[in-house]
């Protein structure tokens, strides 16, 4: 929750997510008030939330889960990208929160990134 709740640029709204992550859902609709961003979609990035099992203990892990769930619900024009290593997802999709990952979209690396540089060994060096 720190993390996402410096993106929001103020030291009082962060110090307010940090202490209750269900505020969440206000401070986008707060975001959106702001002058010229009424019809601004908010997109939400989250880097590594697989972190959510491996640093972060259960409850904090619902309560940003649920954070994040409220604010959907809460707007429409609010989307949330998420990355995961895959052998997490099932870990969410055991979770309360299994609807967040519904429709995941699992990605690869490139192709020339995946093939390997060497197809043989090399010759032994001659003397």
């Amino acid at each position: 929750m720190a993390a996402l709740a410096t993106t929001f640029g103020d030291a009082r709204d962060a110090e307010r997510l940090r202490r209750a992550p269900s505020a969440l859902p206000e401070l986008v609709a707060q975001e959106r008030r702001r002058p010229g961003r009424r019809d601004a979609r908010v997109l939400i990035t989250v880097d590594q939330l697989e972190e959510l099992f491996t640093l972060a203990g259960s409850d904090q892990r619902d309560l940003f889960l649920s954070a994040l769930s409220a604010a959907l619900r809460a707007d429409s024009r609010l989307w949330v990208v998420a990355t995961v290593r895959i052998e997490f997802l099932r870990s969410f999709l055991e979770t309360g929160h299994a609807a967040l990952f519904a429709r995941p979209i699992a990605l690869a690396p490139p192709r020339s990134a995946a093939t390997p540089s060497c197809s043989q060994p090399s010759p032994p060096p001659r003397h």
